[in-house]
This record gives structure tokens, sequence and C-alpha cells, in this order.
């Protein structure tokens, strides 16, 4: 039986918003429910996850479009794995 010790994570993720038609105007990001900044183009951004416990980090993504039009869409991400054991 192992044991599963409490880790922080280190993990940081760039995350790509938009690879359809049309240019993005707005986006707005947020990662358990706290606002993660955008890059300035709206195709990416930064999500850090360093010091975060171990879980599931929800990211939820809202995109305006220049054509008007709404993309929503969310993501989940592990910010902690244990180690496995390299049995050496």
């Amino acid at each position: 039986m192992s044991s599963r010790s409490a880790c922080r994570s280190t993990r940081r993720v760039r995350l790509t918003l938009y690879r359809g038609h049309g240019r993005v105007r707005r986006a707005s990001v947020t990662m358990n429910g706290e606002h993660v900044k955008a890059a300035r183009n709206g195709r990416s951004a930064l999500l850090d996850m360093r010091g975060y416990r171990s879980g599931i980090a929800r990211v939820n993504v809202n995109l305006r479009l220049d054509d008007g039009r709404t993309v929503r869409f969310a993501k989940r991400f592990v910010t902690c794995v244990p180690q496995r054991d390299s049995g050496k």
C-alpha cells in the first residue's frame, strides 16, 4: 500500500484559446473562480498553478469575436500528481 503525500503544484500551462475563424476582440479566463490574464491578442493565457494543492483546476474561457459571436468552453487540469516510486 502506498501513501499519498500532499504536494504543491509547480506546473504552468500555456492555454491556446482560439484557432477558428475570426479575431478575438475580448477574452475572459478564470481558473477556480479567479481571473487569469490573457495575452493582448486574446489567443493564449498562461495558467500558473504553482502553489495550488493537488486536485483539479477548472478553467472557464469566454471569448467575444469581432463579428459578435461568443465562444465559451471549459477545461480541467490536474494540478499536482504524486511522483511514482522509481524502485531504485
